[in-house]
């Protein structure tokens, strides 16, 4: 028994230790603040390995010079000590850059715990970095533009799509279900609301309501049509559905496809 169980606390610490080499060196290029590093990193060495699946790789503007990028992907690794003993982590890199510096970073890894009788998955947080003066400029930026403040807790959201008629039943997302209400009675205050949510699937949402709502006649006030402006001009992808396809899609994409209806 005290032999298994000796075998048991090698197997978890060479697999322990094989995880927190692969962690360390993700947080080593996150520490250099270096967005541009970390992008080649992701995308030339874990997308070129056959294991690793991708599940999310998303950046896209939030102000003017800030962007969020969400990364969440698979990293099989081997124990170095016996190859033939493997494990999948699921990893996730949430992070904000300003003009190719990293002003925030999260670096996380999913686990499982034990909520009633269900195994329940979050996100174990591994390093974490915050550039406080940069950050409090990107609050101001934010503010700048959409006469609002930001929204922290819709910052890194991947439960928002945007689309119409999805799944094999063809049901609309909720938020344009509301999106829709909202125009039919020329609620335009519900509508405005969203186009300064500090989530991208949202305000795209708020930009087909109140080009629907011009086009009634509601008239739209210069600084709506600013706000407006400014989401139509954002970079980077969203996440879009239509019948049974679920994916992403480039933002300028969208906002073609809502201008040209």
């Amino acid at each position: 028994m005290k032999k298994i169980f000796a075998l048991i606390l090698l197997f978890s610490f060479g697999i322990n230790a094989c995880f927190a080499q692969f962690s360390t060196k993700i947080k080593e290029i996150l520490d250099r603040k270096n967005f541009s590093e970390f992008e080649n990193f992701y995308k030339n060495e874990l997308l070129n390995e056959s294991s690793p699946r991708i599940y999310t790789f998303m950046l896209r503007d939030i102000t003017h010079h800030t962007q969020e990028g969400i990364f969440v992907f698979e990293k099989y690794e081997t124990d170095p000590k016996n190859p033939s003993i493997a494990s999948v982590t699921t990893y996730r890199v949430r992070l904000l850059t300003y003009q190719q510096n990293i002003i925030f970073y999260e670096l996380s890894k999913k686990l499982n715990k034990r909520i009633g009788g269900n195994w329940e998955p979050y996100y174990d947080i591994i390093a974490h970095y915050k550039n406080y003066t940069a950050y409090r400029e990107f609050q101001h930026d934010f503010k700048n533009i959409f006469q609002t403040n930001l929204n922290e807790k819709e910052l890194f959201e991947l439960r928002y799509i945007y689309g119409e008629k999805c799944s094999i039943v063809g049901i609309d997302p909720i938020e344009k279900t509301k999106m829709k209400a909202w125009v039919k009675k020329g609620n335009k205050t519900k509508i405005r609301n969203w186009l300064t949510a500090t989530n991208t699937e949202k305000q795209l949402y708020a930009f087909e309501g109140l080009l629907q709502l011009k086009k009634a006649g509601i008239s739209l006030t210069k600084q709506e049509e600013k706000m407006m402006n400014f989401v139509a001009n954002k970079n980077g992808m969203v996440q879009t559905c239509a019948g049974c396809s679920y994916t992403t899609e480039g933002i300028q994409e969208v906002i073609h496809r809502i201008q040209s209806e």
